[in-house]
């Protein structure tokens, strides 16, 4: 199941993992994801999504997002919805929120790629990015 879901993975991320999978396997790829986490601190970043829907076609749509990662965790927050990402070596689970109501949750596959998490819903067909910009002073 894990290999089926980390082929799903690679053809949904595309060329960024495709590239990655072709020096070592795509489930090789996705299951050193955590290894690569940026430090712990809070970033100015991009979240990106495309879904199936052909009206979006496969083009990422993004937005600002406000984005701390502490102790192997990863909180994103974009408008009034809050990403909360909990990672373990092969998967992340991840808790989606707006205001107290839970939209979504679900477990993916996942990949670092230097300051880029991908990521995608299998089941949904919708695959995510997370692009990290500025690390934030202050923290």
């Amino acid at each position: 199941m894990r290999l089926r879901s980390a082929i799903a993975l690679a053809a949904l991320l595309g060329s960024a993992v495709g590239h990655a999978a072709s020096s070592g396997g795509a489930a090789d790829t996705v299951a050193k994801g955590r290894t690569n986490m940026p430090a712990d601190g809070a970033y100015a970043a991009r979240f990106c999504s495309a879904g199936p829907a052909p009206a979006r076609g496969d083009a990422l749509q993004c937005s600002d997002a406000a984005v701390e990662v502490d102790a192997g965790r990863v909180r994103v927050e974009v408008y009034d919805f809050v990403y909360r990402i909990q990672f373990a070596p092969d998967e992340l689970d991840l808790t989606l929120t707006q205001g107290m109501t839970q939209v979504d949750a679900f477990s993916a596959p996942y990949r670092w790629d230097g300051t880029t998490l991908g990521f995608a819903d299998l089941e949904k067909g919708v695959r995510y990015e997370v692009r990290l910009g500025a690390r934030r002073r202050g923290r």
